[in-house]
C-alpha cells in the first residue's frame, strides 16, 4: 500500500510541477536584431543582454547605420505598441546616446501578454524614417 501512495505522489507532484512549468512566462530574447527603415535610410541594430520579461524593466542598445551620408545629427525615438489593443506601453522609453549614432535605451516595460509592435524613429534634423518589427510576449 505505501508502495501505491509514494508512486501516487509522485505522480501528482510531477503533474503539479508540470503544470506549474507550463504556467510561467516564457522567456524571449527577440532584441538580437537588424532591421531597415522603411525608406531604406538606415540599417538599425538592437541588441540586449537582457530577455524581456512580463511586468520587467528593459533597457536595450540601438546602433543606427545611415545608407549615405548625412550631415546632422542623428535622433531617435523608441516605443512599443499593442496593434490589435490599441494601446503602447505604460512607460516612456529614456534613449540616451552613448556614441556616435549609438543609443541606450532604458525603461521599456511589456506589461501585457501578446503581440507588441517595436518603434525605432531616427531623424536627421530634417527627415525621419522608422524601422519596426514585432515581438510576441508572454
Amino acid at each position: 500500500m505505501r508502495a501505491c501512495s509514494a508512486v501516487a505522489c509522485v505522480s501528482y507532484c510531477a503533474f503539479i510541477i508540470s503544470a506549474v512549468a507550463e504556467s510561467m512566462p516564457t522567456p524571449t530574447n527577440v532584441f538580437n536584431r537588424t532591421i531597415i527603415s522603411n525608406g531604406g535610410g538606415y540599417t538599425i541594430t538592437v541588441t540586449s543582454a537582457q530577455t524581456i520579461q512580463l511586468n520587467e524593466l528593459l533597457g536595450i542598445i540601438v546602433d543606427v547605420t545611415p545608407k549615405r551620408n548625412r550631415t546632422h545629427p542623428l535622433t531617435l525615438l523608441v516605443d512599443a505598441r499593442m496593434p490589435e489593443h490599441n494601446h503602447g506601453m505604460e512607460t516612456t522609453p529614456m534613449i540616451k546616446t552613448i556614441g556616435n549614432n549609438r543609443f541606450e535605451v532604458a525603461g521599456l516595460l511589456f506589461h501585457m501578454p501578446g503581440r507588441w509592435q517595436m518603434h525605432f524613429d531616427v531623424y536627421d534634423g530634417r527627415y525621419a524614417e522608422r524601422g519596426q518589427f514585432d515581438i510576441e510576449v508572454r
